[in-house]
């Protein structure tokens, strides 16, 4: 059992969401079952293959690709829109929950292990050094940050880890 006094987390100001790019767990558009979109970023969009062990769907994806990426309650995460292709693919997020209506959410497992890890830390410290407001602990909502919720959240994602 985590002791939550000894917790602390001085990395949550300076880690980045673009960090955790590297590749994406989602339902497969197939079957639903767990599948990796792998990301081979292009500019600032996503472009990979799409694979999933359980039923063998395969996909391509590049730049002239048009996607939605949510999250299962339906709150969008990032999207593209190729004129050329304009219907696209909806990709849902396989990390996802809801808290008291708020969506928590997760690119993959490294991801979802650091918002755990941050979640769970009573003292988060900024570094005097690295103060980024593109950092992850800059830009969670205060829901998710709130001492008041911090158990609660932290057993959500437990649930998903």
């Amino acid at each position: 059992m985590l002791n939550m006094d000894e917790i602390k987390n001085d990395t949550g100001y300076i880690k980045e969401l673009s960090e955790f790019r590297t590749h994406f767990v989602i339902h497969c558009p197939s079957c639903n079952k767990k599948a990796v979109l792998s990301n081979g970023r292009l500019f600032w969009f996503l472009v990979g293959r799409i694979a999933c062990a359980e039923c063998g769907f395969n996909k391509e994806f590049d730049e002239n690709s048009s996607y939605l990426l949510s999250t299962n309650e339906g709150n969008v995460v990032e999207s593209k829109t190729v004129l050329s292709s304009p219907k696209g693919i909806k990709l849902l997020l396989w990390y996802s929950a809801t808290f008291k209506g708020n969506s928590i959410w997760a690119y993959n497992e490294n991801h979802l292990q650091f918002l755990h890890d941050f979640i769970s830390a009573k003292h988060r410290a900024r570094s005097q050094l690295e103060l980024r407001n593109k950092s992850i602990g800059s830009r969670l909502p205060k829901w998710m940050t709130s001492s008041l919720n911090r158990e609660d959240i932290r057993r959500a994602i437990e649930k998903m880890l």
